[in-house]
């Protein structure tokens, strides 16, 4: 395969990769947790936790009815994803990026302000107090570092 062929597919796999981890594992991996200690201390329905599982399953069945058709279209594309080098490698630099992401404070904060953006509609009446509560503190605390 071509050295132009295999950094294009680094950085497809690599986009791939990043993508696929936020849609479908991060839900699973940190919103769904979160959600069931939400609704077990009262905070929020356990309609979130359906919501939590919901976007990882429509994902998977996105993308795999994109390969299946990949294949069956362009079968190619699937053999030379399947032996490139440099789709593999983009694929672990892809998630690695991602989780190091997850675990920086912007990552942190990016992915706090997510799930609670998305579980809001969820959230008790006690939820919501305990929300509103927080979202003061955290407007105090950035008022008076700036």
């Amino acid at each position: 395969m071509s050295y132009a062929a295999e950094v294009v597919a680094f950085f497809v796999g690599a986009g791939f990769a990043g993508w696929w981890f936020a849609v479908t594992i991060l839900p699973i991996m940190y919103g769904l947790p979160r959600a069931v200690s939400m609704v077990l201390r009262g905070r929020a329905r356990w309609a979130g936790c359906a919501w939590c599982l919901g976007a990882p399953i429509i994902w998977s069945v996105v993308f795999t009815i994109t390969a299946v058709t990949l294949g069956i279209f362009f079968p190619w594309m699937i053999d030379f994803a399947w032996h490139s080098e440099g789709f593999l490698i983009g694929q672990w630099v892809g998630v690695g990026w991602s989780v190091l992401y997850c675990l920086s404070a912007a990552g942190r904060r990016d992915l706090n302000g997510d799930f609670m953006d998305n579980m809001a509609r969820f959230l008790t009446p006690r939820g919501r107090a305990e929300l509103e509560a927080y979202q003061v503190v955290q407007r105090a605390g950035t008022a008076v570092t700036s």
